[in-house]
């Protein structure tokens, strides 16, 4: 590794990189759980790949064909998550893994 090359600027940019985007993130998403949930949160984890895409168009890159689709696939089982649960339907059958018969007993 060569120190010859480590400016001001670079080290600002490391420690801004610690410090907002990695305990930022994960301090509005611990507020995130504890105003949604786990269940209503954990699906908007889904949307990151999204808001990659969009920024990478905002930076000038392009958007393929197959980061299309995939938006809308994660939209649409988001969608269909969020109505589970809004419905109450999500998760409210355990099934035995090795019967396939209820495992309330």
């Amino acid at each position: 590794m060569q120190t010859g090359h480590i400016t001001a600027i670079g080290i600002t940019g490391v420690i801004y990189l610690g410090l907002f985007p990695s305990i930022g993130s994960f301090l509005f998403w611990n507020q995130g759980v504890k105003a949604l949930g786990p269940g209503k949160a954990g699906i908007t984890m889904n949307l990151m790949p999204i808001f990659t895409a969009i920024l990478s168009v905002m930076t000038g890159q392009a958007l393929l064909v197959s980061q299309v689709v995939g938006g809308v696939i994660v939209i649409t089982g988001m969608l269909l998550s969020a109505n589970l649960i809004r419905s109450g339907k999500a998760g409210t059958k355990p099934v035995c893994i090795r019967s396939g018969q209820d495992c309330a007993h």
